[in-house]
């Protein structure tokens, strides 16, 4: 499932007691967390879906929050928007500016877009 494929990313990066709110602890910050990546590329209604049987776009956007999660602290995204909509790769450009903003963090973004004309 959608859950299962972020709780495990997230279960190997969740910071020790000391980067967490006092009492909050891990499996409740995984589980903001994951809330969080779920509902900024907009995927949060396949939370309980088979990441199989989701749509393209929607993978595509599983993975994208599935890299976010690991909190690397250098990120290299290339082409990540191909086949996102307008609205889709927006929602990720802005969430990947606050992740790096919010975590200090770097991120090497490529973005390639080709505009049609008829």
């Amino acid at each position: 499932m959608t859950t299962q494929t972020l709780d495990f990313a997230l279960s190997t990066k969740a910071p020790g007691s000391g980067g967490r709110l006092p009492g909050v602890s891990k499996e409740e910050f995984s589980d903001e967390v994951r809330d969080l990546l779920l509902r900024m590329p907009n995927i949060s209604h396949t939370k309980s879906t088979l990441v199989r049987g989701v749509s393209g776009g929607e993978r595509k956007r599983v993975s994208i929050a599935e890299m976010m999660a690991t909190r690397a602290r250098i990120q290299s995204w290339d082409n990540s928007t191909c086949g996102l909509d307008a609205s889709t790769a927006l929602y990720f450009v802005k969430g990947l500016r606050i992740t790096m903003n919010v975590l200090s963090q770097t991120a090497f973004v490529s973005l390639y877009h080709i505009t049609v004309r008829t």
